[in-house]
């Protein structure tokens, strides 16, 4: 099976098999960090990702407790699959997400993907 995965360079570049692949910098610096994926079962849904597709799980890094904000990080609610809490990650809909981390949308319903870049008022700027 060949599968590709979020940033994987698709060039000459070799990476061995249980090698992490390197992040893909794109003109600008920006990347793909996750990709976020509703479910409803999530036992099935890790096991289709881990047994079929062959991705390693890794678990939630917390990079700051004060900013990360409030909820449930169980592999019932969230598995992520890639370093860094880059790649996929699968969260159970949580209804009060949202409202709990004082947000205007809930990221938890409908999946959702996120970038990362080094200046997003730079980016903002140049875009309008």
């Amino acid at each position: 099976m060949n599968v590709v995965e979020i940033n994987q360079r698709v060039d000459n570049t070799h990476v061995d098999i249980e090698q992490d692949h390197p992040i893909r910098i794109e003109p600008g610096n920006w990347y793909i960090h996750h990709v976020n994926r509703q479910v409803h079962d999530m036992p099935a849904t890790a096991a289709f990702y881990e047994d079929l597709i062959g991705m390693k799980r890794d678990v939630f890094h917390v990079p700051d407790e004060e900013t990360v904000g409030d909820f449930d990080r169980s592999q019932d609610s969230l598995v992520v699959f890639g370093p860094e809490n880059r790649g996929i990650h699968l969260v159970r809909g949580m209804p009060t997400f949202h409202t709990d981390n004082n947000l205007m949308h809930n990221p938890t319903f409908g999946g959702h993907v996120a970038l990362t870049v080094p200046d997003v008022k730079s980016v903002m700027r140049k875009n309008g």
